[in-house]
């Protein structure tokens, strides 16, 4: 199959291989689901200013000059990097016709751009406490300042025992916060959770309590789930080390709680420079993009120091 082919012939039929296994191995990794988390907004250039994220507009009666935000002297951009992965093939294995060996590693490559923007988008949401968002001020941080809303909680969940009383009481405790954000006018906004993320121990115990039909603990069945019915998506994030961390986040807006920009989508490419000098061949796929924070009036991260 692979033997005597052509460069250009080669290429297509790695292409052709890794499409494949991409559509075959999608979904199958926890970090799959966490790509998902962010706001995908496409950008035409090196960067992308989001300068324009200090304020949600309103309706309201237009009497005389419609109010129109200015845009504030925030500066905060997201530049476009490069990411790729590659393996390497031999012109031995061609020569050798080894086409389960090449093809092998192919697919492994699959998934892999699925995977980088869960990790960087996970990487967002673990140093969101110190990293600061468009404003200035920590993505998690407590009101202050020009922040109005505080989005850095405390709760109540045991990391040795988490029970689903403790979920239930402390997404009831995060989902009233964040339904009383408000905008820079003091406004009340209305945010409503839709995702939480959570740390693969805390995973079942979030299930039970926000997923079953009654209040999940086996001892009243009868009484119905104060959840059951919402537009509720748990997302579990593989490298979570705080057990009894969350974060609730509202997704569904035009700009959520974090940015997933995408210059560009999976390109392959099969590159022979190698060939004459030591006789190896690599096939790559590569793309262009980046993460950063959204709203912060978009998002709350809960923390507790239980046990």
């Amino acid at each position: 199959m692979v033997k005597g082919m052509s460069i250009v012939a080669l290429q297509t039929l790695f292409r052709k291989e890794y499409n494949a296994a991409v559509e075959a191995y999608s979904n199958t990794s926890a970090w799959d689901a966490v790509s998902d988390i962010g706001t995908e907004i496409p950008s035409n250039g090196s960067s992308e200013d989001y300068r324009w994220l200090q304020e949600t507009p309103e309706f309201e009666q237009w009497i005389g000059d419609l109010n129109v935000g200015d845009l504030a002297e925030y500066k905060y951009a997201i530049t476009n990097e490069p990411f790729a992965a590659a393996v390497g093939v031999h012109t031995d294995e061609i020569e050798d016709d080894k086409d389960d060996l090449i093809l092998s590693r192919i697919r492994g490559m699959a998934g892999g751009e699925k995977r980088k923007w869960g990790k960087m988008l996970h990487t967002l949401l673990v140093n969101g406490t110190t990293n600061l968002a468009f404003d200035g001020i920590a993505f998690f941080s407590n009101a202050s300042g020009v922040r109005l809303n505080d989005n850095l909680l405390a709760g109540t969940i045991s990391a040795a025992t988490p029970t689903i009383a403790q979920v239930l009481a402390d997404v009831d405790t995060v989902m009233q916060a964040m339904g009383a954000f408000v905008n820079t006018r003091g406004e009340i906004v209305g945010i409503v959770p839709d995702t939480f993320v959570v740390s693969m121990k805390a995973a079942t115990t979030f299930r039970r309590a926000l997923l079953s039909p009654t209040d999940g603990s086996g001892t009243n069945s009868a009484v119905a789930n104060p959840f059951q019915g919402m537009p509720i998506r748990i997302v579990v994030d593989p490298g979570l080390t705080d057990f009894n961390d969350f974060y609730a986040l509202a997704t569904k807006y035009p700009v959520g709680p974090l940015i997933k920009q995408k210059r560009s989508d999976v390109k392959t490419f099969l590159d022979d420079t190698g060939e004459n000098v030591n006789g190896r061949l690599a096939f790559g796929a590569k793309f262009r993009g980046n993460v950063g924070y959204g709203l912060p009036i978009m998002a709350a991260k809960v923390v507790s120091a239980v046990g």
